[in-house]
């Protein structure tokens, strides 16, 4: 489990203290995936290197299986950071170096036997794909290629965690989602926890199982991927439904309903139950249905006579749906 608490993380600048990170908590269950998604200057990179002990917070605790890396330093840190790896948007190889020689890095500087360090080697490059790639410079392979030798390199010294720094930005979304997949099984596989740093929201959905959204240093709204993406006003719902973004105003006489639907309620017909309950008119204004980790998120904007909203409503909380005023 990461545990991270009240994390504050302030610059100082000639003109003034530029706070990064307001008071941030986390958690990110044992062995699972987590997003951190945010927009450019939210905060996401500066809390990746907190956890990682690159930066140092200015306050609060980060806590990896009950351990606070905040407080360790020297060798104490030193093997703490040797259980945590690193994937990096611009993939950060040494062009100097081969495959083999890239992914071996890490073991190196441990001080692993050669022998060690070259069965490794080849297990992770056939984990990656790449084991016809070992002799291959990173000039001579394509950007998913290269961000696969750096997945690699960073399990070579068993990490128990894995830290992703937009790590498919850089990709097409086709060698993207390859990554994704990627990482996916590292999780199922060899059991090591995850944690996505992205502005792309399809990244979320795609692999995380939980997500926090960052919104200028502070967390807006955390909790399961599926959850957040039903639930109103969340970036995550506002991008997968964006038609529902702006309120419709129906006129006199009719409001207007968010209704969000996850999991079972979403194959129900309980849209239809409301009408038959209420004996009202319901006009669906926006609507869509996505499926998220697996799970089925809808929601429909929809607006009702007054005179029902109260039996609909019900109706519709009653079946599991959550249904919010709009106007």
């Amino acid at each position: 489990m990461i545990s991270i608490r009240e994390l504050r993380k302030v610059y100082p600048t000639p003109t003034g203290d530029v706070v990064a990170l307001d008071g941030v908590d986390i958690d990110v269950p044992t062995g699972r995936v987590a997003g951190v998604l945010g927009r450019s200057g939210a905060g996401k990179s500066t809390l990746l290197r907190c956890v990682s002990l690159l930066d140092r917070p200015t306050s609060g605790s980060v806590l990896v299986d009950g351990a606070d890396l905040s407080g360790l330093s020297g060798a104490d840190l030193l093997a703490a950071r040797r259980r945590i790896g690193n994937v990096f948007q611009r993939f950060n190889l040494l062009d100097s170096r081969t495959v083999a020689g890239n992914v071996a890095l890490p073991l190196e500087l441990a001080g692993e036997p050669r022998s060690r360090r070259a069965a490794r080697v080849d297990e992770l490059l056939e984990l990656v794909g790449l084991s016809d790639k070992k002799s291959s410079y990173p000039a001579q392979l394509s950007g998913g290629q290269q961000q696969r030798v750096g997945v690699a390199r960073a399990l070579a010294a068993r990490p128990d965690l894995l830290l992703c720094d937009e790590a498919t930005s850089a990709l097409d979304p086709e060698t993207t989602r390859s990554v994704l997949a990627l990482l996916r099984r590292v999780n199922e596989e060899l059991g090591v926890t995850i944690v996505l740093i992205t502005h792309e929201m399809d990244v979320v959905t795609t692999v995380c199982d939980t997500a926090a959204i960052l919104e200028k240093g502070t967390v807006a709204a955390s909790g399961p991927v599926a959850e957040l993406a039903a639930t109103p006003g969340t970036m995550l719902s506002d991008g997968l439904f964006p038609q529902l973004g702006a309120a419709d105003v129906a006129g006199d006489g009719r409001a207007v309903l968010d209704v969000s639907f996850l999991g079972d309620a979403a194959d129900r017909p309980l849209l239809s139950e409301a009408i038959r309950a209420t004996d009202g008119d319901v006009t669906i204004l926006a609507g869509g249905v996505e499926t998220v980790r697996g799970s089925r998120v809808g929601r429909l904007r929809v607006a009702v006579d007054t005179t029902a909203v109260s039996e609909a409503t019900k109706v519709l909380r009653t079946g599991g749906a959550r249904v919010e005023a709009v106007a």
